[in-house]
C-alpha cells in the first residue's frame, strides 16, 4: 500500500543545515497499523507532513514515495493536489487548528465529499449526516451546524475523523490523535480508527508517543531517534524483548504503579551538537569507542526486526 524509500527533510538555517528525517525507509501493507513512537523532536510529525505532502515552505524534502501504485515526490505540491483526501486521510494533533473557523462543521465535511466524489449537495448532506452519527456526533442534524468553538475538543477530533474517512482513502494518517483528550473519549477514538481499518482494509500510520496506545494499535512498531529509524519490529518482539537501547528506555520511562523509574534520562540531543558516530552515543549507558567514531548500520534480527546499532 504505502513503501517510502530514502526520505530525508532539511532546513538551512543561520547554523547551517539541520536534518530533521535522515534518509528513512519503510513500507506499510494492507490492512496493517504501523506506528512510529519516539520523543519529541524525533522526527515523527514531519515524517507524517511528508507522506501528505504538507511540509513547511522552508523544508527541503528528499526520498521516493510509492502510495497505492502511484509515484510521489516529497516537497512537490503539484504530486499531492490529487491525492489528499482522496488517497490519504490526515487526522492531525489539534483540530481547533485545522478546522476552518467560520464554516459550520458539516459544511467542512460536506465539501470534501462534493470535491472528492463529486457528490450533488443533498447527497453530500445525506452522507455527512450518516458519517456524524456512525462516529458519535449525537444528534448529527445539530452537530452540522455548529462551528468548532462549539464543540468540545472529543467532538472537533470526531469531525477531523469524518474529513480524513469520509472518502473512504485507503492510507490514514494519524498523528498524535488522541493528545488532550480524555481516557474515555481517548478510547472511542482509538476505537473509530480501528473499525474503519478492520472494515475497509485500509491502512493507518499511527504516530504517538504513548508507548500504551502503541502496544493497543499497532500491527507493528518503528522507533524514531534524532531523525532516523532505530528499531523496527512487530508490537509483540518490541514490547517483549527490545533490542536498541533507545527503546529500552522508552519502556523503562512508562510510570508504573509497581515500581519506581530506574535512573533520570538525559536530554535530546540538540542540533548544535556533534554528531559523529551514532547519535544516540552521549545517552546509552552501553556505548563503546565505535559508538563515538562509526555510525552503526542497520542489523537484520529477522525477517520483521531490525536494529541500527552496533550491538
Amino acid at each position: 500500500m504505502l513503501d517510502v524509500q530514502g526520505l530525508s527533510v532539511r532546513f538551512d538555517g543561520a547554523d547551517g543545515v539541520f536534518v530533521a528525517v535522515n534518509n528513512i525507509s519503510f513500507a506499510i501493507n494492507k490492512g496493517e497499523i504501523v506506528g512510529i513512537a519516539g520523543e519529541s523532536g524525533s522526527g515523527k510529525s514531519l515524517t507524517a507532513l511528508s507522506l501528505a505532502g504538507v511540509l513547511p515552505e522552508t523544508a527541503r524534502a528528499e526520498g521516493l514515495i510509492q502510495l497505492a501504485g502511484r509515484k510521489l515526490r516529497p516537497g512537490y505540491a503539484k504530486d499531492w493536489q490529487n491525492v489528499r483526501g482522496r488517497l490519504t486521510g490526515i487526522v492531525f494533533q489539534e483540530p481547533l487548528t485545522c478546522l476552518n473557523p467560520v464554516i459550520n462543521v458539516g459544511t467542512q465535511v460536506s465539501e470534501v465529499l462534493r470535491i472528492h466524489k463529486s457528490m450533488s449537495e443533498k447527497d453530500a448532506v445525506a452522507e455527512t449526516l450518516r458519517i456524524f452519527a456512525k462516529l458519535g456526533l449525537h444528534p448529527p442534524k445539530l452537530r452540522m451546524r455548529q462551528y468548532p468553538h462549539q464543540l468540545s475538543g472529543g467532538q472537533r477530533q470526531r469531525v477531523m475523523l469524518a474529513i480524513a474517512l469520509c472518502c473512504q482513502p485507503p492510507l490514514i494518517i494519524a498523528d498524535e490523535p488522541t493528545t488532550a483528550l480524555d481516557v474515555t473519549v481517548q478510547a472511542q477514538i482509538l476505537l473509530n480508527l480501528r473499525n474503519y481499518i478492520h472494515e475497509t482494509q485500509a491502512s493507518l500510520l499511527l504516530i504517538t508517543h504513548d508507548l500504551g496506545v502503541m502496544a493497543y494499535m499497532a500491527d507493528r512498531i518503528l522507533i524514531m531517534y534524532a531523525g532516523r529509524v532505530v528499531e523496527e519490529a512487530n508490537a509483540d518482539e518490541l514490547f517483549r524483548k527490545p533490542a536498541h537501547p533507545y527503546t529500552q528506555l522508552l519502556l523503562q520511562s512508562v510510570p508504573r504503579i509497581d515500581r519506581p523509574l530506574k535512573r533520570p534520562v538525559s536530554w535530546l540531543m540538540t542540533p548544535a551538537q556533534p554528531k559523529a558516530g551514532c547519535e544516540f552515543a552521549p545517552r546509552c549507558t552501553y556505548r563503546r569507542s565505535i559508538c563515538t567514531q562509526q555510525a552503526p548500520a542497520s542489523l537484520r534480527l529477522s525477517g520483521t526486526w531490525s536494529v541500527r546499532c552496533h550491538i
